[in-house]
């Protein structure tokens, strides 16, 4: 069957687009935590370097107190970090750019400011801003957050120098600038890994592409085998009530052609589309359970035989509701026999209280019957079939949706009216197609 291969195709576009979808989200997610965790890495790296210098300046800087006390801390904490060999400390990882000493009362005691300093005062803004507020005190480890001054990567470094003798804490804040080396470094190993996370995702999901789709071509060939025994459970349904019932034979295929067109007209929901073509093609599935005396009647009924007759609802309800797959036709199985005045049956709804699919299908089961010939009666022409619903039916159909089919009758009428040939049967199968297979590839 054309649907079948159709159907088998949209499986395996399916298949394709999700493990696209798949592996790529894989691979932005890994390639996300790759960042942070190259980006991390550096930093520790750039943290333990600065810690070490930091402990070096607190060391010189003791070291020149106790051996210098002429010296003024400001010229102490200069020559700590002067110190050969690594003069103003500029390591591969970056530099120390502002190096502020302050005592308990935020009063800065030595400063010292890398030559060629940008954003000085930006820089010097964000230093005693973070001091104000935080009351000096003496630090068990140094302290460590990383920061970002006009685009550029910055470590703050906290700590304390010395406390001296009268037991006042002497705090440092330094402000250490990671270098180009240190920036393009996390970037290098970022990529290096964002690149090595898409060949490994991107070589998995090839290695696993051949098995995936294999696998689920079986479950798209299970699946369309199985859709394809639904159908044709619905379609050996149809036939058996046509057997019993002559006048239902190509009834069932063109009041189906004539709601989903009606239907498609007036834009019913897509995703009703499969349960108004079930529900139009079984809505006399109850009349298989209506003995013969009755069924095959030209006689007018007695109000006892006209009961009868009007269980085939009941029936039919009780007919689909064995199959899961066939259930959602009750709308129309059930209510194709409500009048939108109220006066119909098995429920006497009234007005938009009735399924739509079943005010949809109430007007084109009307139509097909007026224009099909019956051992009963000759078919009517498309005028007085038209002139026969507007006046005798008055009160039977939505009239808004009455209205939309007035629109497009006379097409219907010259396309399909009385038809009983292989055209109808291959419309339908198009409309089966179109809302069951190809509904996958959507």
């Amino acid at each position: 069957m054309k649907q079948t291969e159709a159907f088998k195709k949209s499986i395996y576009r399916l298949i394709i687009k999700r493990l696209f979808w798949v592996s790529t989200l894989i691979a932005v997610l890994f390639s996300v935590v790759s960042y942070y965790h190259s980006k991390q890495m550096v930093y520790d790296a750039v943290v333990h370097v600065s810690s070490a210098q930091i402990t070096f300046i607190k060391g010189k800087l003791l070291e020149y107190i106790k051996t210098h006390p002429e010296k003024n801390i400001n010229s102490a904490l200069q020559s700590a970090i002067s110190y050969s060999p690594a003069t103003e400390l500029h390591i591969k990882e970056g530099e120390f750019v502002y190096v502020v000493l302050y005592d308990e009362k935020f009063e800065k005691i030595a400063i010292h400011e890398h030559k060629g300093i940008q954003d000085k005062e930006t820089i010097e803004n964000y230093i005693f801003n973070n001091i104000k507020g935080h009351t000096p005190h003496n630090l068990s480890e140094t302290e460590f957050q990383s920061t970002t001054i006009n685009g550029k990567n910055y470590i703050e470094i906290h700590d304390t120098v010395l406390t001296d003798h009268e037991g006042a804490v002497i705090s440092l804040r330094a402000l250490f600038a990671l270098s180009d080396l240190a920036d393009q470094s996390i970037r290098n190993f970022t990529l290096k890994n964002i690149l090595l996370v898409i060949f490994i995702v991107g070589g998995t999901t090839l290695f696993l592409f051949p098995v995936v789709t294999m696998f689920f071509q079986r479950i798209a060939n299970y699946s369309c085998r199985l859709l394809t025994a639904h159908i044709q459970t619905m379609q050996a349904l149809g036939e058996a009530i046509a057997k019993r019932d002559i006048d239902t034979s190509y009834h069932n295929y063109r009041v189906t052609l004539y709601s989903v067109i009606l239907a498609e007209y007036i834009g019913f929901p897509q995703e009703k589309m499969k349960s108004l073509i079930k529900g139009s093609f079984l809505h006399d599935v109850g009349k298989i359970g209506i003995r013969d005396d009755i069924l095959l009647t030209n006689k007018r009924f007695s109000p006892e035989q006209r009961d009868i007759m009007k269980s085939h609802v009941t029936l039919g309800i009780d007919i689909i509701s064995r199959s899961n797959w066939l259930q959602d036709a009750a709308d129309i199985v059930a209510h194709h026999h409500e009048k939108f005045d109220g006066s119909g049956y098995p429920a006497n709804l009234k007005g938009k209280t009735i399924p739509e699919g079943a005010r949809i299908f109430a007007i084109v089961d009307i139509f097909d019957a007026l224009t099909s010939r019956r051992p009963y009666k000759e078919p009517l022409s498309y005028a007085d079939t038209i002139s026969c619903m507007e006046k005798d039916f008055d009160g039977h159909f939505d009239p808004e949706i009455f209205k939309n089919f007035i629109k497009i009758a006379e097409e219907l009428y010259s396309e399909y009216a009385g038809r009983e040939d292989e055209l109808v049967k291959e419309q339908f199968e198009g409309i089966i197609n179109k809302y069951f297979f190809c509904d996958y590839c959507s």
